[in-house]
């Protein structure tokens, strides 16, 4: 008999009329912006994650979410985030997208259609979209297709993840996050939980930092490169230090409850890879 999990949780779309909601995992709060500097110094691995890293604006709404670089075809470039964050035509048609290139100067395109969706009644939270080949999307070919995790994650395989979290609702500012300290690791899943009266599957568990606008980042595995996840929320804490490292440490390859009630919470790609 499968157990179902009702977590307290925090969808991190932010508006910029909102309060944005943190979840800290382990001691400390350590998400850094990500400035030239920091971009220039980083593996091949964090590198091509933040050049796949987008911020979608909404015009009308400024509202902030974030996206990713999933595949190229032969005609666009599909990109994955959450339902909560861009669904429909007509956000698809309002929402601009900032990314930067390897030179880190910024370029913003269009969404140009909705490719394939799954609301929350559906037991999931994702949004393929496509941005058109043309010149000024050219940057984005040499990134091509991220690698799937294919198998499930192990307990304590470090992880990485790059959003727009608490970030402003304008295309004039690249403000992405950098989210890979030593707590930003792979905990426990995968399980169904209850969000919002819906159930949703196949959802793990992690320590990284998240805040508002992080919702549609990818957590790929720190080590291999591999995207294991889509981020859509974060427990919500009644505590200052809901997870602390040492918890974390002690408690790793169990079934921990606090791993379950107290973490950043992502949808395990397999099970919503096109």
């Amino acid at each position: 008999m499968k157990i179902v999990l009702l977590v307290l949780i925090s969808i991190l779309s932010l508006n910029s009329m909102a309060r944005a909601n943190r979840y800290i995992g382990g001691d400390e709060w350590t998400k850094p912006r990500i400035t030239k500097s920091i971009f220039e110094n980083q593996n091949s691995i964090v590198t091509d994650l933040i050049l796949r890293t987008a911020k979608i604006v909404h015009n009308r709404t400024h509202k902030v979410g974030t996206a990713f670089l999933f595949k190229e075809t032969s005609e666009s470039y599909i990109f994955l985030t959450n339902y909560h964050v861009l669904k429909g035509s007509r956000e698809c048609r309002n929402a601009r997208i900032l990314l930067v290139d390897e030179n880190f100067k910024r370029h913003t395109l269009k969404c140009h259609k909705i490719i394939k969706e799954g609301k929350i009644s559906d037991g999931t939270d994702y949004t393929y979209f496509s941005i058109k080949k043309e010149s000024k999307s050219d940057f984005l070919m040499k990134l091509g297709s991220l690698p799937l995790a294919k198998e499930k994650p192990i307990a304590g395989d470090r992880l990485v993840t790059v959003g727009f979290g608490n970030s402003k609702a304008t295309t004039r500012k690249y403000d992405a996050s950098l989210g890979y300290d030593d707590d930003c690791l792979y905990l426990l899943g995968n399980k169904n939980i209850l969000l919002k009266g819906e159930l949703v599957k196949d959802v793990f568990f992690t320590g990284c930092d998240v805040i508002s606008g992080d919702s549609g980042s990818a957590i790929v595995n720190r080590d291999t490169g591999e995207l294991v996840g889509l981020l859509f929320g974060a427990a919500e804490q009644k505590r200052s230090n809901p997870l602390s490292t040492s918890e974390i440490n002690e408690f790793l390859g169990t079934s921990y409850l606090d791993f379950m009630t107290n973490s950043s919470l992502a949808i395990d790609i397999r099970s919503i890879a096109l």
